[in-house]
């Protein structure tokens, strides 16, 4: 069974260069996208397309080694997320997975002018909290009931999400961005999160019919 290992994740990240960095953050965000087409839906939420825009010129800036400049979205995308500052009548169970989406795709954004993994282990951690507490309500888990942590842990969309963490991790440390193949690899990850789309959307939907 695979667990969230935050420090050996930061290791690992530390290794690799704000390229890399970023093209596994991008990739988590990427995975977690559908969770806020989603609640756009749901809320008659108009921003996004505007989310969309931005990951994808993220991953064209990625591909192309373009020098990314500080943008707007940087200083805006924590305001982007449900707060608790929206009327209560207006929750459903997809607004913590769409704050998780947006913050994502900002630390991804960021960890190109960090030094350090540590953006893009909150990337990461982000896309574990997000498959955690699609878990627990979707199987109507309880962390304060025995035997519930495990029990969310070892459920598949929590496993597959870690998986594909370390699988992601491992494609960017057996390449360097001097390596001619690297390109592939960021279009082919970018290539897998994006298509997991529908099937994410569709999870985080059900928590609206479960609602």
């Amino acid at each position: 069974m695979l667990f969230f290992d935050q420090v050996e994740l930061k290791r690992r990240l530390d290794c690799l260069s704000s390229r890399s960095r970023m093209a596994f953050a991008l990739a988590c965000a990427e995975r977690l996208l559908p969770f806020y087409h989603a609640f756009s839906e749901v809320h008659a939420n108009n921003r996004w397309s505007y989310l969309r825009s931005i990951a994808n010129t993220s991953w064209d800036q990625l591909l192309n080694n373009v020098v990314i400049a500080k943008h707007e979205f940087l200083r805006e995308y924590p305001s982007l997320a449900p707060n608790d500052d929206w009327p209560k009548s207006e929750f459903t169970l997809l607004d913590p997975l769409a704050e998780n989406a947006v913050l994502a795709l900002g630390l991804a954004s960021e960890c190109y002018f960090s030094e350090f993994g540590e953006p893009a282990v909150l990337a990461a951690e982000q896309a574990y909290e997000a498959v955690d507490y699609l878990a627990q309500n979707t199987e109507c888990l309880d962390y304060r009931e025995t035997g519930s942590e495990e029990a969310i842990l070892k459920c598949d969309v929590v496993q597959d999400e870690l998986k594909r963490q370390i699988d992601t991790l491992a494609m960017l440390e057996g390449t360097s961005e001097r390596d001619v193949d690297y390109q592939s690899v960021i279009g082919l990850l970018r290539e897998q999160a994006i298509g997991l789309e529908e099937k994410m959307k569709r999870a985080a939907l059900s928590l609206v019919k479960a609602q």
